[in-house]
């Protein structure tokens, strides 16, 4: 993420086609290139 090609939006979508949901995202601060998603799946009734 963040990488030439690779924006945060790209990830989120990718994420989203996933079936799952971002509940939180936060960085490290410690080392700010690190980034966490706390993610969800997603339920659906088909």
């Amino acid at each position: 993420m963040g990488l030439k090609g690779y924006p945060k939006k790209r990830i989120l979508n990718s994420v989203a086609n996933a079936g799952l949901t971002v509940k939180q995202e936060f960085i490290d601060p410690t080392y700010p290139y690190h980034y966490f998603l706390v993610l969800e799946k997603n339920y659906s009734n088909t």
